[in-house]
């Protein structure tokens, strides 16, 4: 968290006294909670909006929306969906429908797509 004090030296607020360099703080800040959003490496995204999912045994590039990054993480808002499988393995410049397994945990996973009215699920 990065904060911006706009009077450390106290030159406006007589009675307080001003800060020092280096010198920690207690602070209350107001935000805002972001829902429906997931936390994704940074390294995960290629080309400035796409991941890579595995779906079907098959690589599916996909484009998603950050909402804010930095060089370790990126904040998605739109794209990535309950249960899909995200690629965190440097792939390169990999098509999609390239046949590739994923391994959680020890063992092979995919997504499939149930017929009855589109549920998603993964099988292991």
């Amino acid at each position: 968290m990065v904060a911006q004090v706009d009077d450390p030296y106290s030159r406006r607020n007589e009675g307080m006294p001003p800060l020092k360099i280096g010198q920690f703080v207690e602070a209350e800040i107001e935000g805002k909670r972001l829902e429906k959003t997931i936390v994704i490496p940074h390294g995960s995204i290629y080309q400035g909006n796409e991941v890579v999912l595995v779906e079907q045994g098959k690589v599916q590039r996909k484009p998603v929306n950050a909402l804010w990054s930095d060089a370790q993480q990126a904040v998605i808002n739109k794209g990535l969906d309950d249960g899909d499988i995200l690629v965190l393995t440097s792939v390169g410049s990999v098509t999609s429908g390239t046949p590739i397994s994923a391994i959680i945990d020890g063992k092979k996973a995919e997504r499939k797509r149930n017929k009855k009215g589109g549920v998603e699920e993964i099988n292991f």
